[in-house]
């Protein structure tokens, strides 16, 4: 049995704050124009049509443009000009990190007069050399997906080498989705990021793999990589997470399986054939996922009206899974009551005591021997003193430690117990 539980809010600040790694937010230029030329001084407006929030723009001298760091989004963008009918282009859609030039031209008249024009999304991408695919948020909706995560849909990109077989993946797990998303064989390395910040975890693996509710946007480029990416020499998965709006909004999904109504294999059908014991927790075998989402914008009654201005968004997920004859793996967790309370002086009657001896970082020091490197004092008699254990959380977070199931003999490291 294995249950996860996540709980992620946020917050969207609409101020321009500095990203670290791989930036998310896009810009829309353009040039506004009329039959005779470039127009300078036109006034230009960029909503973001869901939030509201809108930057204010003059053409230069060139009739040029450029509102920067827009999160993804639909966006209007409008032109009023002295002498010219105001011109309002919508329907524009910003991905993550694209750049987006709009050539506009105005047509003599007067500002009353107003011309709607609605843009269509380009099939070909011109404003970059990088190929790859992009799956906006309704691909990433209602595309299925195994345990709703959507760094699953990496396999299905022209040019990604998945593995030939699919092996299960779980939510809360990054083996299994890292080895069907990734680069396979060990050459090579997928740079993962979530709003811009790395999502890299140890051993060429992803460090998270969120569910799908909460992705606005997920990109999978295969080469071409620009300098704002290119890490490794593999994929860059780029994920982008939504944010509240001015329409308040929620989601609910429930994914379910069980294996009453999965066929076993030939292999596992010629033991269940001899021990209908073993079938019957096969097939008992389940897996439930279930998401909740809600953004909007944050008000407190009478105080603060956050419309157009402070917007939330939160998610919960949870995992509950049961896989009879999956894992293959035992755990490590401390053997000795003592250990929870940092007295490990019994390691150091085990062979080779030296590979378990804590030492004090409080105590670092150069080397005087050998310089460039620096010396310890191990704690006495390998006991952390409880006064070091400062974290608040630490009572709670060994409240729900199991005991070991696994008796290790006297004199043997506890491990895999």
């Amino acid at each position: 049995m294995r249950t996860r539980l996540w709980m992620i809010g946020g917050l969207l600040l609409l101020a321009a704050t500095p990203a670290a790694g791989q930036e998310t937010r896009g810009n829309i230029s353009g040039t506004v124009s009329d039959s005779s030329g470039v127009i300078p001084g036109a006034a230009i407006k960029v909503t973001n049509v869901d939030t509201g929030v809108t930057q204010r723009l003059t053409t230069n001298g060139s009739g040029y443009f450029e509102a920067p760091l827009l999160n993804p989004g639909s966006y209007q963008v409008t032109v009023e000009m002295s002498g010219f009918k105001t011109l309002s282009q919508s329907g524009i859609t910003l991905s993550v990190g694209q750049q987006i030039s709009l050539p506009l031209t105005l047509e003599v008249g007067t500002l009353a007069e107003r011309v709607e024009v609605t843009a269509n999304a380009p099939l070909l991408d011109t404003s970059t050399t990088s190929s790859g695919l992009r799956f906006e948020q309704r691909l990433v909706q209602d595309l299925p997906m195994l345990s709703n995560m959507p760094v699953l849909l990496a396999r299905t990109v022209s040019g990604v080498n998945a593995n030939g077989q699919v092996p299960f993946a779980a939510q809360g797990f990054v083996g299994g989705p890292s080895g069907q998303a990734g680069v396979i064989g060990g050459a090579g390395s997928t740079e993962y990021t979530i709003d811009g910040a790395t999502n890299n975890g140890q051993n060429r693996q992803l460090a998270t793999s969120p569910n799908a509710d909460m992705i606005q946007e997920m990109r999978i480029e295969t080469s071409n990589f620009d300098a704002a990416v290119g890490h490794g020499s593999g994929l860059g998965i780029s994920m982008m997470t939504r944010a509240g709006t001015n329409q308040k909004r929620a989601t609910v999904t429930h994914q379910y399986w069980t294996n009453k109504l999965n066929g076993a294999d030939f292999y596992k059908q010629q033991v269940f054939d001899t021990n209908p014991a073993a079938e019957k927790t096969f097939e008992d075998g389940k897996s439930n996922n279930l998401s909740l989402t809600y953004g909007s914008p944050l008000s407190i009654p009478r105080l603060f009206n956050g419309q157009n201005k402070l917007f939330m968004f939160l998610n919960y997920s949870y995992a509950n899974d049961f896989l009879p004859g999956k894992s293959g793996m035992n755990s490590t967790i401390p053997a000795n009551p003592n250990h929870l309370r940092g007295d490990f002086s019994d390691l150091l009657r085990l062979a080779n005591p030296a590979q378990y001896q804590i030492y004090d970082p409080l105590t670092t020091r150069p080397d005087p021997a050998r310089p460039g490197h620096v010396i310890r004092d191990p704690f006495p008699n390998n006991i952390i003193p409880t006064s070091r254990i400062v974290n608040p959380m630490y009572a709670r977070y060994i409240a729900f430690l199991p005991t070991p199931n696994v008796p290790i003999p006297a004199g043997v490291a506890p491990n895999n117990n």
